[in-house]
């Protein structure tokens, strides 16, 4: 996850340089969470993960990169939706 968040940071940084036309300034936050090497990818979970984790970036003040592994391990969700291997889910405000 390291060069997700790092990706995101750099995002979050950027947006908050900028202004709009009458100067008003602009946050982001994003919540970062991606699946291990090697295991099963259950997008459900790594998606959850990210999100929950955007919301925890927002309460604690906004204009935050926040990241996170997905909480439930993989083999307890073999009946969940499986899909290719290794992804990372960013998901931005």
């Amino acid at each position: 996850m390291g060069e997700t968040s790092k990706l995101a940071e750099e995002l979050r940084a950027a947006v908050a340089a900028e202004t709009v036309g009458d100067g008003t300034s602009l946050t982001a936050s994003f919540g970062v969470s991606a699946s291990t090497p090697g295991e099963p990818f259950n997008y459900d979970l790594v998606f959850a993960a990210a999100d929950s984790t955007l919301y925890e970036a927002k309460s604690g003040g906004r204009n935050a990169v926040r990241e996170r592994q997905p909480a439930v391990s993989w083999e307890s969700t073999s009946s969940a939706r499986m899909h290719a291997p290794s992804a990372a889910t960013s998901t931005a405000s």
